[in-house]
């Protein structure tokens, strides 16, 4: 009984293992530590490109780095309030592509200078939930 079902349950299995699904990106992009890109100008976000058909969710993501405030955590230590701000850029960008180009902006008009860090998120299926970022930067004028 136990060899019928794992004949008949086998190939499925095996089918489902072997689907292509989608490696992190590999970011190709030489983003500078502490790296600053003008407000305006166009950047290339890049990555080796994957010969698949699925695509994944690029946003951008900001936060601040000094505290705005603090919340009294176990045994009263105090640990510090980041702000942050998400901004979806694209629902569906090709693995296959290599290349997004986007015109530098701030997720809020004061949200530029050395005082806050930028990101790219990378959000897909592997085959479960996953997602990549290259290197933080700043956004400045």
């Amino acid at each position: 009984m136990m060899f019928k079902f794992l004949a008949a349950v086998a190939p499925a299995f095996l089918a489902t293992a072997a689907m292509a699904y989608p490696d992190y990106p590999r970011w190709t992009t030489d983003i500078p530590v502490d790296g600053n890109f003008v407000i305006g100008s166009e950047f290339a976000l890049t990555w080796v490109p994957q010969e698949i058909t699925e695509t994944f969710k690029l946003s951008l993501y900001a936060y601040n780095n000094t505290p705005s405030g603090y919340f009294t955590g176990a045994y009263g230590v105090q640990y510090p309030i980041f702000d942050g701000q998400e901004m979806y850029l694209d629902e569906a960008v090709p693995f296959s592509k290599g290349v997004y180009k986007w015109e530098v902006q701030a997720v809020k008009p004061v949200w530029k200078g050395d005082g806050f860090y930028y990101r790219f998120t990378a959000e897909f299926e592997n085959p479960l939930y996953a997602s990549s970022s290259p290197r933080a930067f700043h956004v400045v004028d």
